[in-house]
């Protein structure tokens, strides 16, 4: 998401307006509503994106705004949604490891097998988001060491993205490093402070508390 929510809103509703149909334009209309404060809007964006193509991010999409909203039993029901999609997809063989062990992390539901698709997937796909998704998989697993050292393996080349520098302040936080916390984490925000739905909060709160 974009930091600048006016372009980004310009930029989502002149695609739609070429193609009605283009599910990525109201996937990224509902998180601009819902960083401008608009609930009811960014809910009827992510809904129109699910109906028009069944993926598994934009249950996901609709179960972290629900989680963020208050919401726990629709947050439950799009996290099976995307679960049960994840699932066609590897039987169609789909080679979803990456991104499952993202959704699994994130929701915290069957961290060891997040942990081990993310290994898979460090294997099978080498990139900055492998070595990224396998430590984020370690953080969440309680494995802090481990997660320090793949998650500076990921920071070679993404040293701009916010959400690996999200996740490079958070592992530096349970290491008692709390220099580069502020550091990866500040960086984050500048970067884009619209980075998350889910992790906007946390990334606040835990530069506050290092205040």
């Amino acid at each position: 998401m974009h930091d600048n929510l006016t372009l980004a809103e310009s930029d989502f509703k002149n695609a739609l307006k070429v193609l009605p149909t283009y599910s990525q334009a109201m996937e990224g209309l509902g998180k601009v509503e819902y960083f401008k404060g608009n609930n009811l809007e960014s809910e009827k964006y992510f809904a129109q994106a699910l109906s028009t193509l069944s993926l598994a991010q934009y249950s996901t999409d609709l179960a972290d705004f629900y989680s963020v909203t208050g919401d726990k039993v629709k947050s439950n029901q799009e996290i099976a949604l995307a679960t049960s999609a994840y699932g066609l997809a590897s039987q169609t063989g789909v080679n979803t490891d990456l991104e499952q062990s993202l959704f699994l992390s994130d929701h915290e539901i069957n961290l060891a097998q997040a942990l081990e698709m993310a290994k898979r997937a460090y294997q099978d796909r080498p990139s900055i988001y492998g070595s990224d998704y396998l430590a984020w998989a370690y953080y969440k697993n309680g494995n802090f060491t481990e997660a320090a050292k793949y998650n500076k393996e990921s920071l070679r080349l993404g040293e701009y993205d916010p959400l690996i520098l999200f996740h490079q302040g958070m592992i530096a936080y349970k290491n008692n490093d709390f220099i580069n916390t502020k550091k990866y984490l500040t960086e984050s925000k500048k970067i884009n402070p619209n980075f998350s739905i889910l992790y906007k909060k946390t990334l606040e709160d835990t530069l506050s508390s290092i205040k």
